[in-house]
Protein backbone atom coordinates (compact mmCIF):
# COMPACT_ATOMS: atom_id res chain seq x y z
CA UNK A 1 0.00 0.00 0.00
CA UNK A 2 1.26 3.51 -0.45
CA UNK A 3 1.70 5.88 2.03
CA UNK A 4 -0.38 8.30 0.28
CA UNK A 5 -3.22 5.68 0.22
CA UNK A 6 -2.29 4.82 4.23
CA UNK A 7 -2.69 8.09 5.36
CA UNK A 8 -6.32 8.88 3.19
CA UNK A 9 -7.51 5.70 5.05
CA UNK A 10 -6.51 6.87 8.71
CA UNK A 11 -7.71 10.13 8.25
CA UNK A 12 -11.04 8.44 6.87
CA UNK A 13 -13.84 8.63 9.33
CA UNK A 14 -15.76 5.37 10.71
CA UNK A 15 -19.08 5.07 9.20
CA UNK A 16 -20.30 3.47 12.56
CA UNK A 17 -19.31 6.24 14.95
CA UNK A 18 -18.12 9.06 12.96
CA UNK A 19 -14.67 9.44 14.05
CA UNK A 20 -11.73 10.12 12.36
CA UNK A 21 -8.45 7.57 12.64
CA UNK A 22 -9.55 4.45 10.59
CA UNK A 23 -6.26 2.07 10.44
CA UNK A 24 -5.69 -1.03 7.99
CA UNK A 25 -5.24 -4.30 9.85
CA UNK A 26 -4.48 -7.61 8.18
CA UNK A 27 -6.32 -10.75 10.15
CA UNK A 28 -7.37 -14.21 9.80
CA UNK A 29 -11.02 -14.82 10.06
CA UNK A 30 -13.03 -17.86 9.40
CA UNK A 31 -15.93 -16.91 6.94
CA UNK A 32 -17.94 -19.29 5.32
CA UNK A 33 -16.68 -21.84 6.82
CA UNK A 34 -13.25 -21.54 5.68
CA UNK A 35 -9.94 -20.12 7.70
CA UNK A 36 -8.52 -17.17 5.48
CA UNK A 37 -5.47 -15.33 6.48
CA UNK A 38 -4.24 -12.11 5.73
CA UNK A 39 -7.37 -10.54 5.05
CA UNK A 40 -7.34 -6.62 5.57
CA UNK A 41 -10.14 -4.82 7.26
CA UNK A 42 -10.83 -1.40 8.13
CA UNK A 43 -10.49 -0.98 12.15
CA UNK A 44 -11.84 2.09 14.39
CA UNK A 45 -9.50 2.33 17.31
CA UNK A 46 -12.48 4.62 18.68
CA UNK A 47 -15.29 1.84 18.62
CA UNK A 48 -13.53 -0.93 17.32
CA UNK A 49 -15.57 -2.00 14.29
CA UNK A 50 -13.98 -3.58 11.82
CA UNK A 51 -14.93 -4.26 7.94
CA UNK A 52 -13.58 -4.50 4.35
CA UNK A 53 -14.32 -3.08 1.44
CA UNK A 54 -15.73 -4.38 -1.99
CA UNK A 55 -13.48 -6.00 -3.05
CA UNK A 56 -12.32 -7.90 -0.47
CA UNK A 57 -15.77 -9.17 0.16
CA UNK A 58 -16.06 -10.17 -3.19
CA UNK A 59 -12.85 -12.10 -2.82
CA UNK A 60 -14.26 -13.63 0.72
CA UNK A 61 -17.43 -14.55 -1.26
CA UNK A 62 -15.57 -16.36 -3.82
CA UNK A 63 -13.52 -18.18 -1.95
CA UNK A 64 -16.75 -19.48 0.22
CA UNK A 65 -18.12 -20.10 -1.90
CA UNK A 66 -15.38 -22.50 -4.30
CA UNK A 67 -13.34 -23.12 -1.07
CA UNK A 68 -11.32 -26.18 -3.03
CA UNK A 69 -9.95 -23.54 -5.44
CA UNK A 70 -8.26 -21.05 -2.97
CA UNK A 71 -7.81 -23.47 0.18
CA UNK A 72 -5.16 -25.86 0.95
CA UNK A 73 -6.54 -28.75 3.65
CA UNK A 74 -4.31 -28.79 6.62
CA UNK A 75 -4.66 -30.48 9.95
CA UNK A 76 -4.18 -29.57 13.35
CA UNK A 77 -4.09 -30.54 16.47
CA UNK A 78 -7.91 -30.11 18.69
CA UNK A 79 -8.13 -29.98 22.76
CA UNK A 80 -11.40 -30.23 24.22
CA UNK A 81 -11.08 -28.44 28.03
CA UNK A 82 -13.75 -31.06 30.32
Amino acid sequence: MTKNLKNQREGKKCPMCGQPGIKVIREDTIFGGVWVENVPFEHCPNCHERYCDLATAQQLEAIADNPAKYARMIERPVAHVV
